[in-house]
């Protein structure tokens, strides 16, 4: 038997990597693999800070993922002026941004024809409908896309920060909960 003093964490890494690892033993921060694939256990552990890096690369990423669907998810505000005031618009789903790209199209053919100051009817993420001029719908459509843009780009720059980090720690180092567009 060979030893190789490791974490449980790691450990678990290189019992796993190696299919026919039934033989091995981990106790007391030693984990004993039978002579014959001390070799190979050898080439795993050599490769731990990789693979560390990389499942912690893994891990980041669907963090972000998720960190930019929840801000999506919570719906973008928006200024409508007036009685209407700051309203919330729901980003859901891909069916709630098809739906926008409606809207934002029939205020653009109002503008077209003229009409760009009638009102037209728009309902926000509390189930409320208001109304507000085509223009300004067309304009707050014009803003959320941005939003929805400068989130995007948001989670485009942490994965290019995880891709870039150079080790754990520098992977640690990363901020995924701030710098979101509000």
């Amino acid at each position: 038997m060979q030893d190789f003093q490791l974490s449980p964490e790691d450990a678990s890494l290189v019992v796993t990597a190696l299919p026919a690892m039934q033989d091995a033993v981990y106790d007391d921060g030693m984990l004993r693999v039978p002579t014959a694939q001390a070799e190979a256990v050898a080439a795993i552990v050599a490769d731990l800070p990789a693979i560390v890096l990389e499942r912690g690369r893994a891990d980041t990423r669907r963090a972000v993922n998720a960190k930019r669907d929840q801000v999506i998810g919570g719906g973008y505000q928006h200024n409508f002026g007036g009685t209407a005031g700051i309203r919330t618009l729901d980003q859901r789903s891909e069916s709630d941004a098809i739906n926008w790209l409606g809207l934002k199209n029939l205020a653009d053919a109002a503008i077209a024809a003229g009409s760009g100051a009638d009102p037209m009817q728009i309902r926000d993420a509390g189930d409320e409908t208001f109304t507000a001029s085509a223009n300004v719908v067309a304009s707050a459509l014009v803003s959320m896309a941005q939003w929805r843009g400068a989130v995007m780009s948001r989670s485009w720059a942490l994965k290019d920060a995880i891709a870039a980090a150079a080790d754990a720690a520098a992977l640690a180092a990363i901020d995924i909960e701030t710098g979101w567009p509000g």
